[in-house]
C-alpha cells in the first residue's frame, strides 16, 4: 500500500539483482500495485521484498497473488497460449 508514511523498498526475484521501489504517496492507497512480474519460467521462484526505510518509514503489503497462466489450447496444428508464460507475482 501507498501512503504518506510510505518508504523505499527493494524486490530481487531469484537470483536477480535487487530493483529499487518507493511506497511513498500524498494519499493512503490501499490495494496498489507494489511490484508485478511475468514470464518466469515453470518451477519454483523467490521474490524477496525488503523495507529499507529513513526515519521510520513504512512498507504495507495488503496482499501478495502467485497466479499461473492458463493452460495453452491446441487447435488443429495452431498453439494458443497467454503471452506471458510461467509464473506471475502481483504484491
Amino acid at each position: 500500500m501507498m501512503g504518506p508514511s510510505g518508504g523505499p523498498y527493494t524486490v530481487q526475484v531469484d537470483d536477480g539483482s535487487p530493483m529499487a521501489f518507493d511506497a511513498k504517496g500524498e494519499y493512503l492507497t490501499p490495494r496498489t500495485l507494489l511490484y508485478r512480474c511475468t514470464g518466469l519460467g515453470p518451477g519454483p521462484h523467490k521474490v524477496r521484498m525488503v523495507n529499507t526505510p529513513f526515519h521510520g518509514q513504512t512498507l504495507g503489503i495488503d496482499y501478495a497473488v502467485a497466479l499461473r497462466p492458463p493452460p495453452c489450447v491446441f487447435y488443429s496444428a495452431t498453439r494458443l497460449c497467454s503471452p506471458a508464460e510461467g509464473i506471475a507475482f502481483y504484491l
